[in-house]
């Protein structure tokens, strides 16, 4: 996510008071993932009306080790929490890092929100990021980790790490005021960094042909250097066996830094094949995924092999990810809950059937998952959802809980609360049937179709909440439309008949 606005304004308190806001949320396994150079600003609206709510700038849910992922270069203006973390977002070795943001941002000819009690950085009990908050590298001087280059929002509370017993240390440049995080701030080993030179970090780089969507490296010299760190990290590792005391010390975090750039690297190039929307170059995208080597990568890479029905592909990834993996606790216990989620789905759906129509019982295995923050949890609300159902996971004060620790609610209680939370039409391509599903407030309706050229080909009354509509002889593009029994507009997408 780049060079976007996200606004919120005081005049949104007549559609809806007290609401709850977040400019941006991350959930689930995210691996490369960078939200850079935006805005995120509470203002206030035309006739000076106060925001009655809370504005979140950027909200990350279990978003696993990630490579490389990072929240840099954004600006916040008087936004309530600027940043949290809820679920494991990262560990001692790797994680999400937040760089070269500015809290304290008022841009010219906006009047702000300044509400009370704002928090910077907000690690939700039970959450994590990565344990190191620093720049990218070292400084010059010294050989310490770059500072941060974080601007606080003035007299508010920096940081607070619900989580007394795990600390981030958090590097930041003493020479810079408002770099210093406030003295209430909570769960942090402060490291003030005084031997830098402010061009050492937080330099961004010009983009000299926009969008310039391209790594500023061409990715052939980025495969170069994952393979250099790669072998880095693989001899600090074997040598480690043969040192002790101070030098193995050093020689441990040399590793942990040779670990870190190998998968920032791996992350950008990711990003350069994602870039590919038309799927030319989708073996580049599986190739790397299988080369990053971690938790997140080669999940990603077995979740794509499963839902494309590559079940021959999914079995070799996914059975030894753990042993060419290394993992760790809360990945493992992560690890035995997929496995339970794929093989449920594995039983109940065939292996080219469309997510969006799952049968009644799988819907009712599947609910009781999202109780749990973690990427079981995240699926299979992800897959209720395509169903039409209102299933949310609630990372509130939860770490990556194992699915076998709590008792999992009956088939009965599932089904109280399965709620349609909005229309859904599939499949998308359709063949001879088009199946759809209304939200729960609507129990009848109607459906029209158009042609390209805005002739209605097709009308259809919707009797029912979840109905089948007949498309004889149809093919092509056209544009669906759902209204309700008063003819109001609820619903439009394209469609594909083949």
């Amino acid at each position: 996510m780049e060079d976007s606005r996200f606004l919120i304004s005081g005049d949104l308190n007549t559609e809806e008071p007290g609401m709850d806001v977040a400019g941006l949320q991350v959930t689930g396994a995210a691996e490369g993932m960078q939200v850079r150079s935006n805005e995120l600003l509470l203002v206030k609206g035309p006739n000076d009306e106060v925001f009655v709510g809370t504005f979140t700038g950027t909200r990350c849910q279990s978003t696993g080790e990630g490579l490389g992922n990072e929240i840099i270069f954004n600006n916040y203006g008087s936004v309530y929490q600027g940043n949290v973390a809820e679920g494991m977002n990262g560990n001692a070795q790797n994680g999400l890092v937040y760089r070269c943001n500015n809290h304290n941002y008022v841009p010219p000819g906006v009047t702000g929100n300044f509400p009370e009690d704002i928090i910077d950085y907000f690690i939700e009990e039970g959450a994590t990021i990565r344990t190191q908050q620093s720049g990218d590298g070292l400084t010059d001087m010294g050989q310490l980790p770059l500072p941060t280059g974080i601007v606080f929002t003035t007299a508010q509370k920096s940081i607070v790490n619900e989580n007394p017993t795990e600390p981030i240390d958090f590097y930041f440049d003493e020479n810079f005021v408002e770099q210093v995080p406030s003295p209430d701030s909570e769960g942090i080993n402060p490291f003030d960094i005084l031997e830098v030179d402010p061009s050492e970090y937080c330099v961004a780089e010009e983009c000299k042909d926009p969008p310039c969507d391209e790594p500023s490296e061409p990715v052939i010299l980025l495969k170069e250097k994952f393979e250099d760190y790669r072998l880095r990290r693989n001899e600090l590792k074997d040598s480690l066996l043969l040192v002790s005391g101070q030098e193995k010390e050093r020689m441990e975090q040399a590793a942990i830094g040779a670990r870190q750039s190998k998968d920032k690297t791996a992350g950008q190039i990711l990003q350069y094949y994602a870039l590919d929307t038309t799927g030319i170059q989708k073996d580049s995208i599986y190739r790397w995924l299988d080369k990053a080597a971690t938790f997140g990568s080669r999940y990603l890479l077995a979740r794509s092999q499963f839902f494309s029905g590559d079940l021959a592909g999914f079995t070799t990834t996914w059975e030894t990810l753990p042993a060419e993996v290394n993992l760790l606790p809360g990945q493992a216990e992560e690890y035995k809950a997929l496995s339970e989620l794929f093989s449920l789905l594995a039983k109940n759906e065939a292996p080219d059937g469309p997510i969006e129509a799952l049968l009644d019982s799988t819907i009712m295995t599947l609910l009781p998952f999202t109780q749990y923050c973690n990427e079981a949890g995240h699926l299979a609300g992800n897959l209720l959802r395509r169903n039409g159902i209102n299933a949310s996971v609630d990372c509130t004060g939860q770490t990556n809980a194992n699915l076998q620790a709590v008792p999992k609610p009956s088939i009965e209680q599932a089904k109280e609360n399965k709620q349609v939370a909005e229309l859904h039409i599939f499949p998308n391509p359709a063949k001879d049937i088009l199946t759809v599903v209304l939200p729960n407030h609507l129990t009848t309706g109607q459906m029209e179709l158009y042609d390209m050229q805005g002739r209605q080909v097709l009308q259809s009354a919707l009797t029912r909440q979840r109905s089948e509509v007949r498309l004889p002889g149809m093919q092509g593009l056209y544009i669906v439309m759902v209204y309700t029994s008063d003819s109001n507009l609820v619903h439009r997408q394209l469609l594909v008949i083949q």
